[in-house]
């Protein structure tokens, strides 16, 4: 049953746009909720010729729990929680009610990580493919003299560059950048979240 409780869920704002995801377990609550109850979105598919055509959907319905526990599996769900009175369908997509409608953005910290998939790894410097392992970031202006930990102050750099570099700027170690300095767009939620079933391809407009 832990499985089950612990697989995602779709959350999406009054607007019908994914926002993130919760578990299963989440979901359940949220639709026993007595203060503000998230419906859960009753999705079924035609089968034509022994298959399902998950490329559009027959119905696509937002239940409250009273009428989501009257649904029984669908003949293509996995499992379903099964209780002494209830054979419970097991929700795959909420919607959040009728107020909440923002969405979420996510912006990108200036971390080794994202730093180097940004420039692909390219060193500033020398314009040298880097691994990983190998990169090392600079500060352009160095920290001594107040240059902060900032997409605007941050590059890929290799590493024996980084040492000949030290504490200067790139005009005093006679170095200069091979590319404009830039930083990730921010990007919604629902560009981040994949489609793990046909459920959610009907609200995810990248996959």
């Amino acid at each position: 049953m832990s499985g089950i409780l612990d697989r995602k869920v779709l959350l999406l704002n009054s607007a019908w746009l994914p926002i993130g995801v919760v578990t299963v377990k989440k979901a359940l609550e949220d639709m026993n909720s007595s203060r503000h109850p998230k419906k859960a979105i009753k999705i079924e598919f035609l089968k034509d010729g022994g298959k399902f055509n998950f490329s559009s959907p027959t119905e696509v319905l937002p239940l409250a729990w009273d009428e989501w526990v009257t649904l029984a599996p669908r003949e293509f769900d996995e499992d379903s929680i099964r209780t002494v009175s209830l054979d419970l369908r097991i929700p795959t997509v909420v919607i959040v009610g009728s107020k909440y409608n923002k969405l979420p953005v996510k912006t990108y910290r200036a971390t080794k990580l994202n730093i180097f998939n940004h420039y692909d790894g390219i060193c500033a410097y020398t314009g040298k493919k880097l691994s990983y392992k190998s990169m090392t970031l600079d500060h352009i202006i160095p920290r001594s003299k107040k240059g902060g930990n900032t997409w605007s102050n941050l590059v890929p750099c290799d590493g024996e560059i980084n040492r000949i570099k030290a504490d200067r700027t790139p005009e005093e170690a006679g170095l200069k950048l091979k590319y404009k300095l830039s930083e990730p767009a921010p990007v919604t939620a629902q560009m981040l979240i994949k489609a793990t079933n046909p459920d959610w391809a009907i609200f995810l407009t990248n996959n």
